[in-house]
């Protein structure tokens, strides 16, 4: 990669300025000084009032441009290579511009028409600075945050909550990797005939990709009830006995949410779908449906 140039201290000094809330404070700034100028004074404590707002603006914007060229700050920020704005980001910065140049026109449009009673356009000037809007971006990027902490996403940086909402489009690859985090058995397989020339394998099919225990088994496009086959009823069994996990049902999210490990859940889930004892769940609370066959095998 080419060396980039250092940028001079100069250039440093006048990058701190190259903002369109400083340019307007030191556009007000040197109106009202050079209205004190001009202005008579009879005493002196009035001439020193006159000039204090100015030249405490200058003193400040002066001190913020020597904070950010700050030496021990110079070589970071001569080597550091500048990140692109996100869009939020954007749009935010031109909104403030397109806010403040509105605003900026009001305060000279009512400084020009009561200049014989306000002599002064530093207020209008110190009104046209966004002061509230970071925090308000804040608090609703943090509010996002929290909505998708409910949701099991949890966010380091608001900068990801700001991304999420401005995606339009999601693309994902061919497998489809995109998933809601919980693991579920979507097809079984078992050998209804096994003979030394003849292999017969069936195939079933299951619905539901959560962890809800709610789901059909499907055999050759139709809905099959698993107490009928002798092989789904073992599968079940080492599914329900070989397994440490369980199931739970949150009444906070309204949600099943798996405990231990997340293929055994889905084993256990694939219990509670099979049903291979024919348990009437129509009654039962979503507590006690989680993990009804599971107990009766065990």
């Amino acid at each position: 990669l080419p060396v980039e140039e250092n940028k001079s201290l100069w250039k440093l000094i006048l990058d701190q300025f190259d903002d369109l809330l400083v340019k307007i404070l030191l556009a007000a700034a040197c109106i009202s000084f050079v209205l004190a100028l001009f202005e008579e004074h009879k005493e002196e404590d009035s001439l020193v009032a006159t000039f204090v707002e100015p030249l405490v603006i200058f003193v400040i914007l002066i001190a913020n441009a020597a904070v950010g060229v700050w030496p021990g700050k110079i070589r970071s920020i001569m080597t550091e290579t500048e990140e692109e704005k996100t869009s939020l980001q954007q749009k935010l910065d031109e909104f403030g511009e397109q806010l403040s140049i509105v605003i900026s026109i009001i305060c000279v449009a009512v400084w020009a028409i009561n200049i014989g009673h306000f002599n002064d356009p530093v207020h209008g000037a110190v009104a046209a600075i966004l002061e509230d809007l970071p925090a308000v971006i804040t608090t609703c990027l943090a509010l996002g945050t929290c909505r998708m902490t409910k949701k099991n996403a949890i966010v380091r940086s608001l900068s990801s909550a700001e991304t999420l909402g401005c995606t339009s489009v999601i693309c994902s690859d061919k497998i489809e990797t995109l998933t809601t985090n919980q693991m579920s058995v979507c097809r079984m397989f078992i050998f209804s005939k096994a003979d030394d020339n003849n292999i017969q394998i069936d195939q079933f099919e299951v619905t539901g990709s959560i962890y809800e225990p709610k789901g059909d088994i499907i055999y050759n496009g139709t809905k099959f009830n698993c107490s009928h086959s002798s092989g789904l009823v073992e599968l079940t069994e080492c599914a329900a006995l070989c397994n440490d996990s369980a199931l739970d049902y949150n009444e906070s999210k309204k949600v099943f949410e798996k405990v231990d490990e997340a293929i055994e859940t889905a084993l256990t889930v694939l219990v509670e779908k099979m049903n291979v004892f024919n348990t009437d769940k129509s009654r039962l609370s979503p507590q006690k449906m989680a993990m009804s066959s599971n107990i009766i095998i065990h």
